[in-house]
């Protein structure tokens, strides 16, 4: 078609025009005729995508923001088992002392002898550098954190004359309450993972039979201190922005897998399967934030160097052990950031 059988509007909007690097005053590169060929396959730059307010006939796809691949970072807190009876001006002469109730106990004396770190996992009153977090089990857990599915109840009405009734919608709270979980562990030499969980059943027998010294602030306070928390984050693929997060509030071992050792071979190192439990659940509320910050706050802030993802002066991943992590909110996004920090400076 001839140019002069198109209007002059017509003229500047024409493909070979806009292509060609001719652009109309007042149109730009986002132009009519680019922004009608992107949205027609459902693509919008990411401040016209309003997925409140307007309906995409047709679709809409929002590359950046389409969640792919996520990383899950689990941290278990550490119970407070009374292994070492501790008063509140602490121990006399500094030296720690076994609980009585441990002292003519072969495994326990074994235990001290060979795997006394498991001690330091096990009772939380004995760190000194106020970490909270256990290690152990963070750094040898495999697989992923099942949580439980949310299902409310429905509430039925009394049947009228006519043999009819209502259902409307009741809660979902007891989703949250009581529920059990498995997670996979795989152990070293030394089984230090496979004492922790011995150690804990061990203990809780010789507590079921009244043969422990107790802790009375235990009671005044009434903590329950052999139950602990495992948040749950899940970051974005930048290795820091959170995406989810949750945590599981009494938490308990109840199983130990003695039947893995009838194997004499491991193909991919020796693992096994702990059950768990857990008292109550719950996700996305900020209070999960406060929380775990506060249990990291003191630990983190006395660490010397800032751990970040990627190391810009290497051009690659930062391989560094970290020892302490903490939330922050992105000022500008108002997101979750995990960052971390660790006494390794390269």
């Amino acid at each position: 078609m001839d140019d002069n059988n198109y209007s002059s509007n017509q003229r500047s909007m024409r493909p070979d025009n806009i292509v060609s690097g001719y652009t109309p005053k007042g149109i730009g590169l986002k132009s009519d005729y680019f922004s009608g060929v992107t949205h027609s396959v459902g693509l919008f730059d990411r401040d016209e995508v309003d997925l409140v307010n307007k309906r995409y006939r047709f679709g809409v796809y929002t590359p950046s923001d389409t969640i792919h691949t996520l990383k899950e970072y689990l941290f278990f807190t550490k119970p407070d088992l009374n292994i070492y009876p501790l008063n509140p001006y602490g121990n006399k002469n500094g030296q720690f002392r076994l609980n009585k109730g441990l002292q003519n106990e072969t495994y326990w004396m074994e235990l001290l002898d060979k795997n006394p770190e498991v001690f330091y996992c096990l009772q939380d009153t004995l760190s000194k550098n106020k970490d909270h977090f256990n290690h152990l089990l963070e750094n040898t857990c495999k697989g992923n954190l099942s949580i439980p599915g949310l299902t409310s109840e429905m509430v039925e009405t009394p049947s009228n004359l006519y043999g009819i009734n209502f259902q409307y919608h009741g809660t979902g709270e007891a989703s949250d309450d009581s529920f059990d979980f498995s997670l996979e562990f795989k152990d070293v030499k030394g089984l230090p993972v496979y004492n922790f969980f011995r150690a804990y059943e061990d203990y809780e027998r010789l507590k079921h039979h009244g043969s422990l010294e107790t802790n009375i602030d235990y009671i005044i306070n009434k903590i329950l201190y052999d139950n602990y928390s495992i948040f749950k984050f899940l970051v974005d693929e930048d290795g820091e922005t959170i995406i989810y997060y949750a945590q599981l509030y009494g938490v308990t071992s109840k199983s130990l897998p003695r039947d893995v050792f009838e194997n004499t071979t491991f193909g991919d190192g020796l693992s096994y399967t702990i059950d768990f439990h857990a008292a109550f659940f719950e996700d996305m509320r900020p209070n999960i934030i406060k929380n775990f910050n506060m249990l990291s706050k003191d630990f983190y802030n006395s660490r010397k160097y800032q751990v970040d993802i990627y190391n810009d002066t290497l051009d690659r991943t930062d391989g560094r052990a970290a020892q302490a992590a903490y939330i922050v909110t992105d000022a500008t996004t108002k997101q979750y950031k995990l960052k971390w920090r660790g006494d390794d400076r390269y």
